[in-house]
């Protein structure tokens, strides 16, 4: 796979017959795409005067398309662990998803990240944006693959898996204590309408 190729070459590379869809929308058909230490330096239908004297530093691309990484701007990432478990459950969310987020601790939500992480990678998305509780270690994980994210610690006062002013609490640590790169953003993140009260939300909102 071309991601493959990425990960394993440093310097200067260049990928040739890929299609390549640019942030303002431009199209580049069957061009030369070349890679300076892991950032795009070139993109045009001829090859760049480097690769002369540097012939081994070419990659096939034909058949993939490199877009702008795309963002997921609603996720719950540590959830990937959840999915299929609530199917043909009655009230899925109140009988099921709470009761077992419950049993969640800070320990367990980087582990529970990897997966969702690398299923977002391999379809494009390079930015979530995410709220769950324990949001650190969504963090942790993020920034160990270097992936960018906008990350919120889940606020509740009247619902969900840990309603109380604690939820509060915790969001406003972590934004005392944030010390993650600039590649991932602190955010507030209340919960649902029917899980944060009026005045709740009034408080966020200040």
């Amino acid at each position: 796979m071309l991601v493959d190729v990425f990960q394993n070459m440093n310097g200067q590379f260049c990928f040739k017959n890929v299609d390549v869809i640019v942030g303002d929308g431009q199209v580049f058909k069957k061009c030369y795409l070349a890679i300076d230490e892991k950032k795009i330096s070139y993109i045009d239908d001829k090859p760049p005067l480097w690769l002369q004297n540097n012939p081994q530093n070419i990659v096939d691309g034909n058949g993939y398309l490199v877009i702008p990484g795309l963002i997921n701007a609603h996720t719950h990432a540590a959830m990937g662990f959840f999915r299929d478990l609530g199917h043909q459950r009655q009230s899925m969310i109140e009988s099921f998803l709470f009761p077992a987020e419950k049993s969640l601790y800070p320990e367990l939500i980087e582990p529970l990240t990897w997966s969702f992480i690398y299923g977002s990678l391999l379809s494009g998305v390079t930015c979530i944006v995410d709220h769950y509780y324990f949001s650190k270690g969504v963090g942790t994980a993020l920034e160990k693959i270097g992936m960018r994210g906008v990350l919120g610690e889940t606020v509740a006062d009247i619902g969900g898996a840990f309603p109380g002013e604690d939820s509060l609490n915790r969001a406003l640590e972590d934004l005392e204590s944030w010390n993650f790169s600039e590649r991932i953003k602190p955010a507030i993140a209340p919960h649902a309408a029917d899980t944060v009260s009026d005045k709740l939300l009034k408080k966020l909102s200040k």
